[in-house]
């Protein structure tokens, strides 16, 4: 692995999971990993290699932890990275998932078209993400996925058939080229469609209801929401549901109403957003600004609404987010 793309993923290790769990994790897969180490006579430092790569895929991707498609795909992977067997890794991270990376009830709930969904994720990312190194790294699948997506799925139907238990699993070329249409579609629809798919998936949830309006409405609001406070300089939760109030009828709910506190609160802990405090002593208020990770999500959207309005939009506002200034260039 590139000592660029090992500190990346490090760094998001050390970033995403508490230091007690990373060491209970890396502690189990010590355990689990133990016998094959001596048998091949590994060297500790190729052993952190394994398992930092090994982490990285399944923490990064843990809302595709069902999918058989993803799994075979993070076997398949590591095993041919590091010249291991397919099935004792298999086993390895099978128990790894199950005791450190266990599904939601919504999580569980909303399996029903796993597959398909995982692959509609490697595909809009796809399409976003222009650069291979940041592809990859988000993906956290290895540089072959593509040629080894259609091995993953052979792999399944060969091992439902040998457990006598048959299935049907859409062609992968043939749901990629469904999935290419139905997003061509949304488009022509939505122009902001790719960056609602990659917030959503970018979202590991909201509280209720507001994960209810996701999943009925799209993400577009959100986009908005983000637009409106990048070109505002005193954003604070008052404007901010008066905003969503008056530009989309459905959040006059009175239960969107009382829960806007733990929708910020939502999108501060999944570094979106930020608060900060203006005003002295006895007149301090707080106020939101975006974080890189939303800047970036609606950049696209802001220059659409920008070229909509025409050059007086917002520029006496703007503060000069640098993923704007991007997209406008």
């Amino acid at each position: 692995m590139p000592i660029m793309n090992l500190k990346y993923r490090l760094d998001w290790i050390y970033t995403n999971i508490d230091s007690k769990k990373l060491n209970l994790i890396e502690d189990e897969f010590y355990r689990l990993f133990s016998s094959i180490k001596e048998e091949l006579a590994l060297s500790m430092l190729f052993c952190e290699s394994i398992f930092t790569h090994l982490l990285y895929s399944i923490a990064r991707n843990k809302r595709w932890s069902c999918s058989r498609i993803f799994f075979s795909l993070v076997v398949d992977d590591i095993a041919s990275k590091f010249h291991l067997k397919r099935e004792e890794l298999s086993d390895i991270i099978t128990i790894l998932i199950e005791k450190f990376f266990p599904l939601t009830a919504k999580q569980l709930k909303d399996q029903k078209n796993i597959e398909r969904d995982f692959l509609l994720y490697v595909l809009v990312q796809t399409m976003s993400i222009s650069d291979e190194k940041i592809l990859l790294n988000e993906l956290g699948l290895g540089a072959e996925i593509f040629k080894k997506l259609k091995n993953a799925a052979d792999s399944i139907t060969e091992s439902n058939s040998s457990n006598g238990n048959y299935y049907f699993l859409a062609d992968i070329d043939q749901l990629y080229s469904e999935l290419l249409f139905q997003i061509s579609q949304e488009i022509d629809n939505n122009p902001n469609q790719l960056d609602c798919y990659r917030l959503k998936f970018s979202l590991a949830s909201l509280p209720c209801p507001w994960d209810t309006f996701l999943d009925e409405i799209g993400g577009d609001w959100l986009l908005s929401l983000f637009v409106e406070i990048g070109t505002n300089k005193n954003v604070g939760d008052g404007d901010i549901l008066s905003y969503l109030t008056s530009k989309f009828p459905i959040f006059s709910d009175a239960d969107a109403r009382k829960s806007i506190n733990s929708l910020l609160d939502s999108l501060e802990k999944q570094n979106f957003l930020y608060k900060f405090v203006i005003g002295k002593n006895g007149a301090q208020a707080a106020r939101w600004q975006l974080t890189d990770r939303a800047e970036e999500l609606s950049a696209s959207k802001f220059v659409r609404n920008f070229l909509d309005a025409g050059w007086n939009l917002i520029l006496k506002n703007l503060r000069g987010y640098a993923s704007w200034q991007v997209k406008l260039s």
